[in-house]
This record gives C-alpha cells, sequence and structure tokens, in this order.
C-alpha cells in the first residue's frame, strides 16, 4: 500500500482526479496474510515460496529480475511484481534505493531517471513533489 500510496500521491500532483481504489492493485503479499499477526504472518508466507520461486526462475531464464513497482500512464496507475530486463536502470538498482523515471514529451525518448536512498513515505513523497515541482517549472 505504501507503493500504492505513493504513486496516488504523484498522479493527483499530475492532475489527475484518482482515489487509492482506482489503482490496479496486485499486492506483494496475498490479503489474508496482511491481517495476521507477525508470528502468523512469517508461518503462512511460506505459502508464497513456490508461487514466487517461479516467477524468480522465470524472470531468470529470461534475463530479468522481479520489482514491485508503479507506473502511472494516461490516468491509470497500476502496481504490481514485474520482470524487468536486468541491464535496465531499475533493474540494476539495489538495496532499498527507490527509482522514479519521468516520460515526457521532453522526456520520452531519454527519460529523466531519479534514484535515491528510501526515506520514509512523508520524506519520499515530498522529495519527489519537490522534483516533480522543479521539472514542470524547468518546461516554462
Amino acid at each position: 500500500m505504501d507503493v500504492a500510496r505513493k504513486a496516488l500521491i504523484l498522479a493527483r500532483t499530475l492532475g489527475y482526479r484518482l482515489n487509492i481504489e482506482d489503482i490496479e492493485l496486485t499486492p506483494l503479499f496475498r490479503p489474508e496474510l496482511a491481517h495476521s499477526n507477525v508470528d502468523q504472518f512469517l508461518a503462512n508466507l511460506k505459502q508464497q515460496d513456490e508461487e514466487m520461486q517461479s516467477l524468480h526462475k522465470q524472470a531468470l531464464s529470461e534475463k530479468r529480475t522481479l520489482r514491485y513497482l508503479a507506473s502511472i500512464d494516461s490516468g491509470k496507475i497500476k502496481v504490481g511484481i514485474e520482470a524487468i530486463p536486468d541491464h535496465s536502470p531499475l533493474g540494476r538498482l539495489r538495496g532499498t534505493n527507490n527509482q522514479v523515471t519521468i516520460c515526457s514529451r521532453r522526456y520520452k525518448e531519454n527519460p529523466m531517471i531519479v534514484t535515491g536512498p528510501g526515506a520514509g513515505a512523508e520524506v519520499t513523497a515530498a522529495g519527489v513533489l519537490n522534483d516533480i515541482i522543479a521539472l514542470a517549472l524547468m518546461d516554462e
């Protein structure tokens, strides 16, 4: 939900009138795990191992890596796991770093990529918002 909320903030900043219910969301964990206590969560997490191992194996065979990401395109938000090419900027991302790719009229052929450490929802949202405002002012 953290990723979905960040995507919603960005979409609203871009002028889209969306709500959290409008997001096409594939949770990282099955919904029944989200309401468990920590011990139940860890015990039930093994239920997802086979599915995740299958996704990982398929991605490796295609020289891809799995990433949990959000995309905003034409007023629609999609959040979920995707297999990304290993050699792409997002595929090379490591640790807890975040990445925002901006495609626009000016950055269509060579998108702007902003990468940095994750700093929690409030700090990350403020930083991304500042970057968007700076970009918008550059286009004027």
